[in-house]
């Protein structure tokens, strides 16, 4: 995969009152307005402060030499734009995870971080990271360690709220393939009694890098956790006879001929609604069922979820098949393309 990088400006980079004071700022300077104390004996000037990369820079001073990040952190520094440390169903910041590299390492805990006392993977590497410089006046590349993908991904999965948000942590970390699946799996197997492990163990057979959101992941568990239906591709492109993309479908049981589609926020604008409905259409036309479903469906009327899902699937089964008209070969033009994973029906 090739190496992404965040966003870089405006954030600045906190420095040591002895940084500060060798570069002319005075402590009666620092103690401003305009400054902000991230850590102790650490400062910057105020800004920024609910940018998710600030939150990690604010956070790099706690660092000792063998810790690193983890979590979301190391994710948002490999390049996961969908991991921005927000809880995504409530929008709540999500602390910043360190880990200090062993059981005798000693740092003082801080608000908007977690420390934890654990080794730190061989599989960790470091990120650079352009950013202000606390005087606000020049440019930093600095290097901030972190852990590898699948400590990183074990480390968020157990932290989140519950099994679907653990998937789609997994499922955002594999989309573009920073995690793999069987590292996972093999770092999985060497963790022991840490809080969340039974969580992420279930998680694990349930994720699947081919998702594009955090909501259509769990759409996806509720779908075959809830629903008790079974488990549906992923993002998968639909053609007619005549090898025209009817569409991708978010999740898509083929034997059953069922479409499931979830509404995000960006699907309420207008033009994004005819364009729904157009594909809609199209899968219809063609011989599949579709059930569409939006956030509220999962969190308040989940009942109600589960019987539209089970109709869907029961009236796909009882379908005439002789009169599908669609079909999962892809055609040679499709193939043909950069990238297809990324074509949007």
């Amino acid at each position: 995969m090739p190496e992404q990088h965040p966003p870089t400006l405006p954030l600045r980079w906190p420095a040591s009152l002895r940084t500060l004071r060798a570069a002319g700022v005075t402590d009666d300077t620092v103690r401003g307005r305009r400054w902000r104390r991230t850590s102790r004996g650490f400062y910057r000037l105020g800004g920024g402060e609910r940018m998710p990369l600030q939150r990690v820079l604010d956070a790099a001073a706690l660092i000792p030499p063998g810790g690193a990040l983890t979590g979301w952190a190391a994710a948002l520094l490999a390049g996961i734009a969908l991991l921005d440390g927000r809880d995504t169903r409530t929008m709540v910041e999500l602390p910043v995870t360190i880990v200090l590299g062993g059981p005798t390492v000693r740092r003082r805990a801080q608000r908007g971080v977690v420390l934890r006392r654990e080794a730190v993977d061989p599989g960790s590497s470091s990120r650079r990271v352009r950013a202000l410089a606390a005087s606000g006046s020049s440019v930093v590349v600095g290097v901030l360690p972190v852990v590898g993908p699948a400590q990183a991904a074990f480390d968020g999965m157990r932290d989140s709220g519950d099994l679907a948000d653990a998937v789609a942590f997994a499922d955002a970390c594999a989309h573009p393939g920073w995690l793999r699946l069987p590292a996972l799996a093999a770092y999985l197997s060497r963790r022991r009694g840490v809080r969340g492990i039974e969580r992420v163990r279930r998680a694990l057979p349930l994720v699947d890098g081919r998702s594009r959101s955090p909501w259509e992941s769990r759409l996806r568990v509720f779908y075959q956790l809830a629903a008790g239906l079974p488990r549906p591709l992923v993002n998968a492109p639909v053609f007619d006879r005549r090898e025209r993309l009817l569409g991708i479908a978010d999740l898509l049981d083929a034997e059953a001929g069922l479409v499931t589609e979830f509404d995000g926020q960006h699907h309420r604008g207008r033009r994004q609604h005819r364009a729904d409905n157009e594909r809609e259409e199209r899968f219809e036309d063609a011989g599949l069922t579709v059930v569409r479903a939006d956030s509220l469906d999962l969190r308040e009327h989940p009942d109600k979820l589960v019987r539209r899902l089970r109709s869907g699937y029961r009236r796909g089964q009882q379908r005439d098949r002789r009169r599908d008209g669609w079909t999962l070969a892809e055609p040679t033009w499709w193939l043909a393309q950069e990238d297809p994973d990324e074509a949007v029906g």
